[in-house]
């Protein structure tokens, strides 16, 4: 019954109650989306979809943030982050040298992800 309600068993988190980190994580998953519809004007029917499925599982992480093992509502709208980031630069040319940048981009994410792994 404990899942549910605020006392958490020692040794169990490293951190709970409202987590900034996770927030600064999920939002760049929503400036990715927010550049590249606003900025450069990228229109795609998946797309958008795939965006507003990351926009409402990601807020609705935010309202449950304090809510024990909310973490794993985050994880859902983290699954989804890659493709938000990669998808519009595998099907339209939006940058110079943009081999490069899915190069970047992949190499960051992945490099982040076994950071947060081996700490």
């Amino acid at each position: 019954m404990g899942y549910f309600t605020a006392e958490v068993e020692a040794g169990k988190f490293s951190r709970t109650g409202f987590r900034w980190d996770f927030l600064l994580y999920g939002s760049i998953g929503v400036f990715a989306g927010w550049y590249y519809t606003f900025i450069k004007k990228y229109e795609d029917k998946m797309y958008t979809r795939l965006f507003n499925t990351f926009l409402i599982a990601n807020s609705f992480w935010i309202l449950v943030n304090t809510a024990n093992f909310s973490d794993r509502f985050a994880y859902l709208s983290w699954f989804i982050m890659p493709f938000l980031i990669i998808y519009p630069l595998l099907k339209v040319k939006l940058f110079p040298f943009q081999h490069k940048r899915i190069g970047f981009f992949l190499l960051l994410y992945y490099g982040f992800t076994f950071t947060m792994f081996l700490i």
